[in-house]
């Protein structure tokens, strides 16, 4: 059995999309304006989040893995709470 924590954290680059490739036309009530396909957001983000979790090894080379994720901050698209994971792994 092992128990694993890691902290991650990944910073994007800045200017990579202009504004014109991830926006158009939009017919709101106002008029016609230029706004983001889907609210995409195309400034720069700092995602920063952490793991727990948990290997067993049931039988010579069969491990089960589970755990969870949970973003520490709030930039970009991100998932609300924790979010579990898990695997099966196996050699032959």
């Amino acid at each position: 059995m092992a128990l694993a924590w890691s902290v991650l954290g990944r910073s994007e680059f800045t200017n990579l999309r202009a504004a014109s490739s991830v926006s158009g036309r939009h017919v709101t009530p106002s008029g016609i304006v230029s706004q983001p396909y889907l609210c995409f957001d195309p400034d720069r983000h700092d995602y920063a989040d952490t793991t727990l979790g948990l290997r067993i090894q049931a039988w010579k080379s069969l491990v089960f893995s589970v755990g969870v994720f949970k973003s520490l901050n709030d930039q970009g698209v991100r998932a609300t709470g924790w979010s579990p994971v898990g695997s099966v792994e196996a050699t032959f």
